[in-house]
This record gives C-alpha cells, structure tokens and sequence, in this order.
C-alpha cells in the first residue's frame, strides 16, 4: 500500500482509539475514586459500602462515599443511582470518561449491579464467605467503555433452591451458580419425572421438580 494510502487510515484509527478507550478509575498513584449515591439513604447505603469495602481490599485505599452535591465535579467516580421507570431487579451500567454509573429502581437490581462493576474489575464471586471470593490486589482500576441495561427473565431472580429469600449479595451467588449447574447435574435431573423415568418418554421436567435445597 502506497504511503498516502496509510497516511489516510490515521483518522480512522484515532477514532476507534478514541471510541474504544477503557475508562480509569484509578491510575498509580492516584487518589482512590469516590462513591457518589443518589437517592433514598437506606437503599443506597448498602451496595455503596460493600462496593467501597472491595476497592479498597484492591488497592489499599477504601473510597469515600458522598453524596451527589459533595463530589468534586473532576473526581473519578462510581455512582450507584435509583432511578424511576424500570423493571424491579433490573438495571443499567454505563461506563465512559472517567465515570462509572449503575441506575436501578430498586435496592436488589442496584446490588446486582454494583456486584457487576466488581466483577467488570476483576473481582470473582463463586460462594459465599471469603473461600469463596477471588479479589486481585491491583493499583490500576479499569473498564471498557459501555452502556448496557441487564434485566431478569423472572423476578424476583429466583431458582430451584428459592435464593430469592437471600440478602441480595447471596443471591446473586445463588442465581449464579444455579445458572451453572442448570447446565450440568440439574439439567440431567430435570429430566427426570417424579417416577424417575428418564427423557425420551416424557420430555424435559421442568426445574420445579428438583427438590429444594
């Protein structure tokens, strides 16, 4: 390719450089990102410590939780919002600049998202109680560009073992896991009638036969 040629690409690239950088949060050195919370104290009081307690297990520096009014307007920020409109347990995720915001209308939907943020940072939850967690020690917090909204196919998010009867960070454990073994074990028990007769017969039963945990 002739070098007027490659010469025009640098547009290009530096566009998809631009539209695709990752969102900092924390940079070597840096101060930690602030926790800013909007809406109702006794909803938002929750997720905001828990997602403070696991910053500052990454990176020494336990974020401070303000209220919207009180974050400094250039600060790198996580903001756990209530916001009307939206289905109960759902919730949105938008990250850019140098913010991150998770949106929901209700307490359940914005653990459920802050414990994606965590897990958009690295953070791994396969059970509950510290064995069960993997949270990597890091002086650098970054995440892609994004801007999804995530929404149950049942609410409350519930399974064969009644999770939705857990606090919310549970839950999302048990939700979890359950997903996982519905492709394995529970899927081979699930076809399986009351009789125990095996699919083919009768079909696929549904997860309500599996006894409950």
């Amino acid at each position: 390719m002739k070098a007027a040629h490659w010469f025009a690409l640098i547009p290009l690239v530096l566009i998809c450089s631009a539209s695709c950088a990752d969102v900092t949060l924390l940079a070597p050195g840096a101060p930690a990102p602030v926790v800013v919370t909007i809406g109702e104290a006794d909803v938002v009081a929750g997720p905001a410590a828990e997602l403070a307690k696991y910053i500052g297990a990454m990176t020494g520096a336990e974020p401070a939780i303000v209220a919207e009014a009180d974050a400094a307007a250039d600060a790198p920020r996580i903001v756990l919002g209530l916001a009307e409109g939206m289905t109960p347990e759902s919730f949105t995720l938008k990250a850019t600049g140098n913010s991150v915001v998770v949106t929901s209308a209700d307490g359940p939907g914005l653990w459920f998202g802050m414990y994606t943020v965590l897990e958009e940072l690295g953070c791994r939850f396969y059970f509950p109680g510290d064995l069960g967690e993997n949270v990597p020690v890091t002086d650098t917090l970054t995440l892609p560009e994004m801007d999804r909204v995530e929404s149950p196919a049942h609410t409350p998010r519930d399974g064969p073992c009644g999770v939705a009867g857990l606090h919310p960070p549970q839950r999302l454990v048990g939700v979890r896991l359950t997903a996982r073994l519905a492709e394995g074990p529970l899927r081979r028990l699930a076809a399986q009638d009351e009789d125990g007769r095996r699919e083919g017969e009768h079909g696929a039963q549904p997860l309500r036969h599996l006894p409950a945990c």
